[in-house]
């Protein structure tokens, strides 16, 4: 049925522009980002394209944004997300300015920071990347229906969606890559804490230790002195012994 119903459409062209040819990525090839985009094949004629389908998208992006925080409902946790940390209404002014961006025709070093920023929001608040995928779909699955509704011919609606989900791809590239590194951070900031604490431990266990060991050591000699002390004591009473029983002697030869 879905092919009957595409084989219907009218030949109308809907890209009716050239390419302007204006650079719309700005990155140095030997980055990161670069490759990623290289690898997912978006180009600065995929970006042209998106900059033509922004009309149609801002003319139907409230009914999109509001399916798009009506589909959150499913999971009731990400509604305590929002209620915990903002409110639908902003959240909903944020994903549209999110939307136009990604239909502006413009990939930058201040596209990505902005995705970046959200993505670590995203993980302060305790969004699950499960979800974040989720909500994804359900939007890519609204601009294509979008798209069908406005493109009549199917290879210009082919390649609307080719570039769509291109972008949306290096949008979750971006995002889950963020996730990846916060989670890398913490983890390893709670490794670090770890060892600290192990350091900590053994510090106090090596002057526990010592403090043991010199507290033997004045025992010890507490206890030498102590023998000594004894010996002198009675060797005293020897002599003590000794002088009474010379006293004595000496007292029986006086009489």
């Amino acid at each position: 049925m879905l092919f009957k119903k595409e084989t219907k459409r009218k030949n109308t062209a809907f890209f009716t522009q050239q390419d302007d040819g204006i650079k719309r990525i700005n990155f140095l090839n030997n980055t990161d980002i670069a490759k990623q985009i290289k690898m997912i094949d978006l180009t600065q004629h995929d970006l042209f394209i998106l900059k033509q389908l922004n009309p149609i998208v801002q003319e139907d992006i409230a009914h999109i944004v509001d399916k798009f925080y009506k589909n959150l409902e499913v999971e009731s946790s990400l509604m305590h997300i929002i209620q915990d940390n903002s409110s639908v209404e902003r959240l909903k002014k944020t994903l549209r300015i999110h939307i136009s961006e990604m239909f502006a025709g413009v990939v930058d070093e201040a596209y990505v920071a902005k995705r970046i920023k959200i993505a670590q929001v995203h993980l302060r608040i305790g969004l699950q990347p499960k979800w974040y995928m989720a909500a994804f779909q359900d939007l890519l699955l609204s601009i294509m229906d979008l798209f069908a509704q406005h493109i009549q011919d199917f290879k210009e609606y082919q390649t609307a969606v080719k570039a769509t989900t291109k972008i949306l791809n290096l949008e979750q590239q971006l995002v889950l890559d963020t996730f990846q590194n916060e989670y890398s951070k913490i983890r390893d900031e709670a490794e670090q804490q770890q060892q600290e604490l192990h350091t900590k431990i053994t510090e106090t266990s090596n002057s526990l230790a010592s403090l043991f060991s010199n507290t033997t050591n004045a025992v010890d000699k507490l206890v030498s002195k102590s023998d000594e002390m004894a010996d002198m004591s009675q060797a005293g009473t020897q002599i003590s012994a000794q002088v009474e029983e010379k006293s004595i002697g000496g007292k029986k030869e006086l009489e």
